[in-house]
């Protein structure tokens, strides 16, 4: 199985466990394939250092750790109608990895 794990999926496994890190241990041992955004490891890294006041050093290698199991993507915003607007045509935007799947 491939996924993309948002940023609080992240949070939540660094600092509370629970399912979040149930998500992470399945991608360290590879039974899924996570993939992450450099936005993502970005907005990680920023909410670990500001809100939880994580250390420099302890962020760093919390991100280091992320990337060893974790393959980065670069997402692509597809538009799937003019408005982009859900309540109007019922349909949301969406991304489009480099793998051909798209994610709502």
């Amino acid at each position: 199985m491939r996924a993309v794990a948002d940023t609080n999926v992240y949070i939540s496994a660094l600092n509370f466990g629970g399912t979040a890190d149930e998500v992470l241990t399945l991608g360290r041992a590879q039974a899924i394939q996570l993939f992450i955004s450099p936005s993502i490891l970005q907005e990680v890294e920023g909410v670990l250092l500001s809100k939880f006041r994580w250390s420099a050093a302890r962020t760093r290698q919390a991100i280091a750790g992320i990337r060893e199991f974790a393959q980065r993507i670069h997402s692509l915003l597809l538009r799937l109608d003019a408005s982009l607007n859900p309540k109007a045509t019922g349909t949301p935007p969406c991304t489009r990895s480099p793998l051909g799947r798209t994610h709502i």
